[in-house]
Parts: structure tokens; sequence; C-alpha cells
């Protein structure tokens, strides 16, 4: 919350205020070095900025931002008390052409109900965050003149959602068949667009033998059907799929398991995050478990991922908020790997999500928001321990502020100062890493403990 009953702040507008045109990019300059150098001083400019009126917004926001660094304008985006705010703000600050920001917890949204995330008995559709909440930022147009956006929402198939429509599609399902129905009428009745390339990727991790072809041809078919816009739930069968979709299949089920090591090379880093975090967590001798988790990600991996340490910090904790989603690797048991590699998959479906967030808004003027469709009760978890508060996409780059961050959890300030003071070095020497070799030395590791627990 700003502090606007500090006099200090009104001292330095009218300080301002008295200064001459050429005076006041060096005066904004020094205020901001002297704030930089005081533990939560840049904070204050948030306090400022509200006090301030319009006019003087633009007469000292517009040189004081071209001093704030990215991270600062974020910090003081998100930390201002009210979306006029904020639309000011980063109209004064974020001029970059081609810079987006959704806010995801502004309570005037005009975003309805369909925007909602919904769970039929299990069968869900989440969001990155409360989409009923969001409000659009957007260098390239006017923020503060009420607009039409052109909006697309976007379902991600989970792999055993597939596996559910094929079984629907052919007669199979039983009990679940009515509230499948339901659930797949939501997607009609609310214009959602589909996506399954985030199951297609799950599965190219997998052999994939002649029998997974028969399979997967009826997965695609059935999917491209549903699909089309002259369908609904209960004639989809029997549509019969024209030349040019029959070729868009086949070309879909020979693209399964020719996903390059580079698309893959984000999983592996989170793959050996979470093998690192399960043999820190069998290893009674550490104490400071999520202190050794951060260092290796640092110095080992090279990458800071802040969201994968936050849950990771609560599955060394036990949380029960997520219970679900690692309550299968709480112990060594007889299939401990394949256990771990499936949670793995469960973490890397939110990157995956926000990856297709990010690809689809950065060059189109429409705007896109992913959702993802799962039969799994992990994902909910996943997506409702740390919701997203803003998604940002700058310098063709993708950053994803969410409601809790590794200064709340970690309180080691050597290990909080190398996140950013190493950076650079970072971003220079992971693309050394062998990452699938050091996967299968810790999944090695972790064979060696379940052989011994088990007397091997």
């Amino acid at each position: 919350m700003t502090r606007l009953d500090n006099p200090l702040i009104y001292m330095q507008i009218q300080m301002l205020d008295q200064l001459g045109d050429e005076w006041i990019q060096p005066a904004v300059e020094q205020m901001l070095n002297t704030a930089r150098r005081t533990e939560g001083g840049v904070g204050a400019f948030v306090d400022l900025f509200m006090a301030m009126t319009q006019v003087q917004r633009y007469r000292y926001f517009t040189p004081i931002a071209q001093y704030l660094t990215f991270q600062e304008k974020v910090n003081i985006l998100s930390n201002l008390d009210n979306i006029i705010s904020k639309i000011d703000f980063f109209d004064l600050s974020f001029y970059a052409p081609g810079t987006k920001i959704f806010l995801f917890d502004v309570d005037k949204s005009k975003f309805d109900n369909s925007f909602s995330n919904v769970n039929y008995d299990g069968f869900q559709i989440y969001g990155l965050s409360d989409y009923t909440k969001t409000w659009i930022l957007d260098s390239t147009i006017s923020n503060v003149k009420d607009r039409t956006l052109a909006i697309h929402k976007v379902v991600n198939l989970d792999l055993n959602i597939l596996q559910f429509f094929n079984k629907f599609s052919q007669g199979k399902l039983n009990k679940e068949k009515q509230v499948f129905e339901r659930f797949l009428s939501h997607f009609k009745e609310n214009g959602f667009e589909y996506n399954m390339s985030t199951a297609m990727l799950e599965r190219s991790k997998k052999p994939f033998e002649i029998k997974d072809k028969a399979i997967w041809d009826e997965i695609v078919n059935n999917y491209l059907k549903f699909i089309r816009a002259d369908s609904n739930i209960e004639n989809y069968t029997d549509t019969t799929l024209s030349a040019e979709e029959k070729n868009r299949a086949l070309e879909m089920i020979n693209g399964i398991g020719e996903f390059s090591n580079e698309n893959l090379k984000q999983y592996d880093a989170i793959a050996c995050l979470v093998c690192k975090a399960f043999l820190i967590k069998m290893d009674k001798t550490i104490q400071h478990k999520l202190d050794a988790l951060l260092q290796y990600s640092l110095d080992i991996l090279n990458v800071y991922l802040e969201n994968e340490m936050v849950l990771l910090h609560a599955y060394f904790n036990q949380d029960e908020s997520v219970s679900k989603t690692f309550k299968k690797i709480e112990g060594i048991s007889k299939d401990t790997q394949n256990k771990i590699l499936n949670t793995i998959w469960d973490i890397f479906h939110v990157r995956l999500v926000e990856w297709q967030m990010y690809s689809d808004n950065k060059q189109s003027e429409e705007i896109f928001l992913h959702y993802f469709s799962s039969h799994d009760k992990a994902f909910r978890e996943l997506l409702l321990y740390n919701p997203l508060k803003m998604f940002i996409i700058h310098d063709d780059r993708q950053y994803a502020i969410r409601k809790k961050g590794i200064a709340e959890i970690c309180k080691n300030s050597v290990l909080l100062g190398k996140i950013n003071s190493e950076a650079k070095k970072r971003f220079q020497e992971v693309a050394f890493i062998d990452y699938n070799k050091e996967l299968m030395n810790l999944l090695s590791e972790i064979k060696n403990l379940q052989d011994k627990q088990f007397k091997k």
C-alpha cells in the first residue's frame, strides 16, 4: 500500500515544481541514484507517483522512466494501487514497441464469466490465473480509451483428455459419459479454440511404436472432426474429413517424436531441478534444503526457475496445498523414476502454456488467453498455488510475475544476490550445459537409492 500521508513526498514534489525544465532531468536522476543506495528506496517512487497529478506525472516520470531498469518498472507497476494509476505509469514508462502486460488482479475488468476456470467433476479447464480479473496494457495503442479487443480463448488439451475424448468418440465411456458431454459442450458454447501440441510434445518423450500410430490416428482424426466450426457434440463423429484435413492429420501424426532437443531443453532443466530436489529431500543431513537446491540451480544448471523453486520449497515442507502434485515422490518406491518423470511433466505443462501465451501474443494485435484442460487433480494445485499476477511480453522475451516470489521464502542474502548479479554470466554459459547428461546422472543416483532401499 502507498503511504500518501508522508510529508516528504509532497516536499519532493514541491522541490521539483520549483525547478526549471532544464534541471528536471538531472534532479530525477539524482533522486533515483539515491533511492537505489537505500534498501527499498525505489519503492518510494510508488508513493511519489500516486501523490502526483497527471500533469506532474507527465513532467517528472517521463524523464525518470528512461533511467529505470525494466525490473524497477515492473516492481513499481506491480505495487500501484489502482488500474488508472497502472495505466498512467505504463503509458509513461513502457514505451518500447511490442510490450504487452497482462494484469490478472483487476477488479474492474470487463472479462465476463465465460473466461472463468471450470471443473466438471474432475474434467478441468484452468487458465494461468483468474482471467475474469484481466486487464491488458499494450505499448502500441491507447490504454485509456475504450477499445474492442479481439480475444481468443485457446485450450491446450492434456494427453489424458485426448484419451477420454477417443473413448467418448468410440462410445466406450460409461459413468463419465454424461459429465464429459457437459465438459465438451462448455468448449463449444464459450467459443474456445483448440491446441493439442502440448500433448504431442509429452508423447514425443517416449518411444513411438507401431501400435501407437493406430491409436494416435484415431485421436487426431476425432480431434479434427470435433474442432470444426460446423460440428457439435451429437454429430461430429459422423463428419467426413476433407482431403486437406486428412493431410493435416497425417502431418500431425508423423510429427510425433520429431521435436528437436532444443525444444525440450527447458524440460530437461526442470527435470534436473525436480530430481535434485528429490535427492535433497531424501538426504537427512541437508538442513537448508531450499538453499541447496537454489545453489545447484544457479551454479550447476545455470538457470533460475522461480516458480519451480517456489513449488519445490512447498514440496520440502510437505505443504498440503500441493500434496496431490508431489504425493507419489514423498519417498522411495519400486517405481521412483517413472513417478518423478510424471511429476515433472505436470510441472512442465505450466511452462508450456506460458510459452503458448507468449508465442501467440508477441506479434499479434489480437489477444490470446491460454488454458490447460486436464483430468489430473494435481494440475489444479499447480495453477492455484502460485497464480500469475502479471504476464509480460517485452523485448522478445516473456516474464511471469507470480504472487509468491523467491524473496518471500529464501533468507540467504548471498544466494538472492546471485540471482541478479550473475544473470548475464548464466545466460552466456547455459548454452554449454548438457542437461540430458546431468539428468541421466541424477536418475542413476535415484536408482541407486531405490536399489539400496529394496536391497537389489
